[in-house]
């Protein structure tokens, strides 16, 4: 087994670590490393994705983190634009998808940090309990509610969330954990370590969904990259969610932002040096 391990090594331990972030790093590692076009790295990325999560949720099932009311609403709005974003992918040149990918990434990166100096200057991680109450969520802190005239709308922003992030999903070929991590903590106020159990339930919904889309359209998989992808991203997995357990809030965020922006970095350098090669041959 060589890179195509590799690479899902670290869609895998990214994964556990910070509930994101994994595909990410996959997509330019399968474009640049292993030279495939952007549409197919994206289809391998959601399917090792898919397949990581999916064992993330099972090592973290039984110890009770994972909020399943929003993990239920993101997940069944992102499965219906999934595929829409899959479709736009293969109209959209490599470099001019990879440089929009790059900007998308480096917008969360800085909300993400912004959230870590307003959590440094006041309290630590918040921990939230989530009662669920028919179709609302309503959100408990300390001694009382918060926002409890919210819950409605509350719902309405997550289920946005989801439309954008399956959308994105299908379009960049991530699971969508960097948007949906900052969100349940923004949004919602869960804890970093309930933020990532439930954005892996999420993730394994919105990856498969998109997944089974490039299947669908897909005539020349290359199984064996495939294959490697996964093993590697299940075994990443189980690696990422055991150290993850040693680290604070802070440093697991702080780990994501550092993540996502050197990624971004990377990206946005090929894309563009690409681009202006198209433009200055």
């Amino acid at each position: 087994m060589g890179l195509e391990f590799l690479v899902g090594i670290v869609i895998g331990s990214i994964l556990g670590l910070t509930g994101a972030g994994g595909s990410v790093f996959a997509v330019p590692m399968l474009v640049y490393g292993l030279q495939l076009p952007a549409q197919n790295a994206v289809g391998i990325s959601l399917g090792a994705v898919a397949v990581s999560a999916f064992v993330g949720v099972l090592t973290r099932f039984r110890r009770g983190i994972i909020v399943w009311a929003p993990a239920g609403i993101v997940a069944v709005t992102g499965v219906s634009t999934a595929p829409l974003g899959l479709w736009t992918s293969r109209q959209i040149p490599d470099h001019f998808l990879l440089f929009a990918f790059s900007l998308l990434v480096f917008l969360i990166a800085h909300r993400m940090w912004h959230e870590t100096r307003n959590q440094t200057a006041k309290t630590p991680i918040m921990k939230t309990a989530v009662q669920q109450s028919g179709s609302l969520i309503v959100m408990t802190q300390g001694e009382g509610f918060l926002s409890s005239g919210l819950e409605v709308k509350g719902v309405i922003l997550i289920a946005l969330v989801g439309l954008v992030t399956g959308f994105l999903a299908g379009l960049f070929g991530v699971g969508g954990g960097f948007i949906i991590v900052p969100t349940l903590i923004i949004l919602l106020g869960l804890g970093i370590h309930q933020a990532i159990a439930t954005s892996l339930v999420i993730i394994l919904f919105i990856g498969s969904s998109g997944f089974l889309s490039f299947l669908n359209v897909q005539d020349n998989m290359p199984v064996n990259i495939l294959i490697q992808v996964i093993i590697g991203g299940a075994v990443g997995m189980v690696l990422g969610t055991f150290f993850s357990k040693y680290l604070t809030g802070i440093v697991l965020q702080r780990l994501f932002v550092f993540i996502l922006s050197s990624v971004a970095l990377f990206t946005f350098y090929n894309s563009v040096q690409g681009i202006a090669e198209i433009y200055l041959s």
